[in-house]
């Protein structure tokens, strides 16, 4: 069944988007070029990428990564409060992580192109990139089948990344800004197959009713590994530390209590 309007209620979402616009300009044209570096300075942005991160039936943003970041800072001893992440889509907190200091975002699919970009820390779960349709008779074995359908991807998502790096050469490719609407847009037919991470797809089609033997995944373009993706010039020192808090996390079983919850 496919339902009219969004799943999970977001209230206030276009109010976190001219927040999201409003502190990054602020702290690039406010933050002295040399101003010592406070964890607490640092702009948190995500999207709704269900089981990571999205907004439950209550408005709540909840999911993998934020229960772990909410786990990490307090391992670190700093004072977080999850209501402020700006949450705005994906294209938009990845290019305000690109170009603005003490910016961080999540959750991010590690490439080798996204290496050079930006700072990541310890990886979080594994993503499989993968291209899955409605059951049907369609036989597909590599991206260059792609071609002639209508694709669709997550606008600036790994999957978007990797089909252009595997050689898509079809000019139409359809992007969106949530997998929700991603989704939807195969549910209705409007297009004809998908790129993108298998767990989130799982998810999605699950929430909107549809039973694993109405879809297929046809083959993983790359197997990676998702991530915490931080500005280059933020200090590597936190990094580190907030790589071996998470670490401690793994090692006394924290983080997979987390997981278990989605």
């Amino acid at each position: 069944m496919i339902t009219s309007g969004p799943l999970f209620p977001i209230p206030g979402n276009k109010l976190r988007a001219c927040l999201a616009l409003f502190f990054c300009a602020f702290y690039i044209f406010s933050a002295p070029a040399n101003s010592k570096f406070s964890a607490q300075d640092i702009v948190w942005m995500t999207e709704e990428y269900p089981p990571y991160n999205f907004h439950n039936y209550e408005g709540e943003l909840v999911g993998v990564s934020v229960d772990l970041l909410e786990a990490i800072m307090k391992r670190m001893h700093i004072d977080f409060d999850k209501n402020s992440i700006l949450v705005v889509p994906w294209a938009r907190a990845y290019r305000h992580t690109l170009n603005t200091p003490n910016a961080a975002v999540f959750t991010m699919t590690k490439s080798q192109h996204r290496s050079g970009l930006f700072q990541f820390s310890e990886a979080i779960m594994p993503s499989n990139i993968s291209i899955i349709t409605l059951r049907n008779t369609l036989k597909l074995n590599k991206v260059a089948d792609l071609n002639p359908l209508n694709v669709g991807v997550v606008r600036n998502d790994i999957g978007e990344q990797l089909l252009k790096k595997h050689g898509l050469k079809n000019e139409s490719t359809v992007k969106l800004p949530t997998s929700l609407e991603l989704i939807r847009m195969l549910l209705l037919n409007r297009i004809d197959v998908v790129a993108i991470d298998e767990a989130i797809a799982n998810f999605e089609f699950n929430r909107l009713g549809v039973k694993p033997e109405e879809y297929t995944t046809h083959f993983t373009i790359e197997k990676l590994t998702t991530h915490y993706a931080f500005n280059a010039a933020i200090d590597k020192n936190f990094i580190a530390d907030f790589s071996a808090a998470f670490e401690q996390l793994k090692a006394d079983g924290t983080f997979e209590q987390i997981r278990a919850k989605y």
